[in-house]
């Protein structure tokens, strides 16, 4: 479709990280689009799928920075996959944050937009207010490292903690 014209550029999707990979190392693929998988709470898109994408030279566009919600005032909903310990974890980082004083959504917009060398970070839209008062002002903040350092702190224990996702042979197997 590309030595066509029909397709200027080619990407793929999805959640499980291996399976990413493994697709665009046979299949050669412009952009990876990966969703909850680096935000405040989980990380591993910088261990499964960043360095393989930065060699290739694909381009990653990061979704989901609030973790489906689980980082925002109205907390996860009730149909989401991640386990009560990740979801509490959530609830305390947003506890936490507003004890600061400061919104969470902004922070945790921010940190992914931090991120190195994803292309951009894809976020979801309730209301013209969510745009302004959120994902404007994320362009804007700074990340406070005694704030941050708490929040580590806090997510630790469940740190890179997914949920599954399709067929269990597709699931993303520990690195070794």
């Amino acid at each position: 479709m590309q030595q066509s014209g029909k397709a200027r550029y080619i990407g793929i999707r999805g959640l499980q990280l291996d399976m990413l990979r493994e697709v665009a190392a046979v299949a050669p693929v412009d952009n990876i689009l990966s969703y909850a998988r680096y935000n405040l709470m989980i990380r591993d898109l910088d261990k499964r799928l960043t360095p393989f994408a930065r060699e290739h030279g694909i381009g990653l566009i990061n979704a989901a920075p609030l973790h489906m919600r689980i980082l925002s005032e109205q907390g996860a909903p009730d149909w989401h996959p991640a386990d009560p310990a990740a979801k509490d974890a959530g609830r305390k980082v947003v506890e936490r944050c507003k004890a600061r004083g400061v919104p969470v959504a902004p922070l945790a917009l921010r940190f992914c937009l931090d991120h190195t060398y994803a292309a951009c970070t894809l976020v979801g839209l309730a209301s013209r207010a969510q745009v302004n008062n959120e994902n404007l002002d994320a362009l804007e903040a700074r990340l406070d490292p005694e704030l941050m350092t708490e929040i580590e702190a806090i997510v630790d224990p469940v740190r890179d903690h997914s949920w599954p996702s399709g067929r269990a042979e597709n699931q993303d197997r520990e690195p070794g």
